[in-house]
C-alpha cells in the first residue's frame, strides 16, 4: 500500500508540464540553501578567514577601549590574538610568495600551508568569539551594577527630599 502512495506522488510530479514550477522550486531551494551554507559556513578562503579574523580583532579593540577600566584582564588576550593575526597575514603573503607555478612540488607546501593557515585562523577566530563574549557578559555586569545604583541612588534622593522639606514642592527644588 506505501510503495501504491509513493509511486502515485512520482507519477504526479512527472505529469506535471510546466517547467516554470519546476525552475520555481529548484530557485527557491538555491536560495534558501545558499543562504543557509552562507550563513552556517566560514569563509573558505585562507585569505578572507584572516582577513574576518583581523576585522574581528580590531572590533573587539575598539570595545576594549571604551571599556578599558572593565575589562583589563582582556588586554593581554587581545593582543595576543593581535600579533597571531599579523603573523598569518605574514605568513600568508610569503606562501603567495613561495608558489612556483611551474615547479608542482610548490603546489603541495602551499595548498599545506593554505591549510594551516586557514585551520589557525578559524581557531583564533573561535578564540574571539568567546572572548567577545565573555566581554559582553562583563560588560552587561557592569552597566546593570551601574544602573541598579543609579536607580537606588534616585530613589534614596527622592526620599529624602520628601521627607526632609515639609513645605516645598518638586516644582520650587527645580525652579531654585
Amino acid at each position: 500500500m506505501r510503495s501504491f502512495k509513493v509511486e502515485t506522488v512520482v507519477t504526479y510530479l512527472a505529469s506535471m508540464r510546466s517547467p516554470v514550477w519546476v525552475s520555481t522550486l529548484l530557485f527557491v531551494v538555491f536560495l534558501y540553501g545558499s543562504a543557509f551554507l552562507h550563513i552556517k559556513l566560514p569563509p573558505l578562503r585562507p585569505g578572507t578567514a584572516v582577513q574576518q579574523l583581523a576585522t574581528s580583532i580590531d572590533e573587539e579593540i575598539i570595545i576594549f577601549d571604551a571599556h578599558a577600566r572593565e575589562l583589563g584582564a582582556f588586554n593581554s588576550k587581545l593582543r595576543s590574538l593581535k600579533c597571531k593575526s599579523l603573523i598569518l597575514s605574514r605568513e600568508l603573503r610569503q606562501a603567495d610568495d613561495a608558489l612556483v607555478w611551474s615547479d608542482r612540488h610548490t603546489w603541495l607546501r602551499y595548498i599545506s600551508r593554505l591549510k594551516r593557515i586557514w585551520n589557525d585562523a578559524r581557531d583564533h577566530q573561535r578564540t574571539i568569539d568567546t572572548l567577545k563574549k565573555c566581554m559582553q557578559d562583563v560588560i552587561f555586569a557592569v552597566e546593570e551594577e551601574r544602573s541598579r545604583s543609579e536607580a537606588e541612588i534616585a530613589q534614596m534622593r527622592e526620599s529624602a527630599i520628601v521627607f526632609n522639606t515639609p513645605g516645598w514642592s518638586y516644582q520650587d527644588l527645580v525652579a531654585a
